[in-house]
């Protein structure tokens, strides 16, 4: 039975059926899987979001592209190409490719710059916390840690500020939701696994804000929809964390102005 048309980004029908082979297109799920992290950077910079693990498909992914079916891998299921991602995530936004935390689909999730600074809603200070809406107590004092010590490691965070691994975890979600802070590398100087590191979004990206929301709003869409081929507002709003008004008004302002369209570049085969 044929699916239900949808609208594509060029403004063509996009039957439901085809959908989702269109969407591992656009995601580079045709192509070789990313070996380096210049192509992770080229990957970002192309579709502008990622979730950092995804498992239906519902948005692209940064595991699902650099997946190489071909590496030797541990009882664990660890192999080289997923040792490869681990560090492209913690890098990206140490070389300011990539913004990484809690956004698309309110997971973990690298947003290019470009992206980054039409979705960052503050002035771009280094104390936009202390004028964003809806934070806790525990996250304002999170953020104005790092905004009087720099970038910190989330055990020092725990033990100076959150106190519990509960409330630490809650608080990096409700900043990273509100682009207020990203992940800035790790930290290996204790014994163990390295842990993260937390900053500023501000401070590692200068130069955000500025842009009035309805303009920034639209073009954020405009991106949403070209690498999704085809999105609903539900679709949009849980991308962006949006609430659901907010995305219905950023795709009408699009199909009142579309942008223009992107010029894709050229695909190669998968082995997959």
């Amino acid at each position: 039975m044929a699916g239900s048309d949808r609208r594509s980004a060029g403004g063509e029908k996009v039957d439901t059926e085809q959908l989702h082979e269109l969407r591992l297109q656009r995601w580079w799920l045709d192509r070789e899987p990313l070996r380096t992290q210049p192509q992770a950077v080229a990957f970002l910079a192309d579709v502008h979001f990622a979730q950092l693990f995804g498992t239906d498909a519902t948005f692209p992914c940064l595991r699902e592209v650099s997946r190489d079916d071909e590496v030797e891998r541990g009882k664990s299921g660890w192999g080289e190409d997923l040792d490869r991602m681990w560090g492209w995530k913690d890098d990206l936004p140490l070389t300011g490719d990539g913004w990484y935390g809690h956004l698309v689909g309110g997971r973990l999730s690298l947003v290019s710059p470009h992206l980054l600074g039409l979705l960052y809603d503050h002035a771009g200070d280094e104390d936009d916390a202390d004028s964003a809406v809806g934070l806790s107590e525990t996250s304002r004092r999170l953020a104005d840690f790092l905004r009087r010590n720099g970038p910190t490691s989330t055990p020092v965070l725990r033990e100076q500020v959150c106190h519990s691994a509960a409330d630490l975890a809650k608080a990096r979600k409700e900043l990273g939701r509100a682009l207020l802070i990203t992940h800035y590398g790790v930290d290996d100087s204790r014994a163990g696994w390295p842990s993260s590191v937390l900053e500023l979004t501000a401070r590692a990206f200068p130069g955000l804000g500025g842009r009035p929301r309805p303009e920034r709003d639209r073009a954020a869409a405009a991106i949403f929809l070209d690498t999704m081929v085809d999105c609903r507002p539900r679709e949009l709003a849980s991308g962006f964390s949006w609430p659901i008004d907010r995305a219905r008004a950023a795709l009408d302002a699009l199909r009142v102005s579309p942008a223009p369209a992107r010029p894709r570049a050229a695909r190669t085969a998968r082995r997959r």
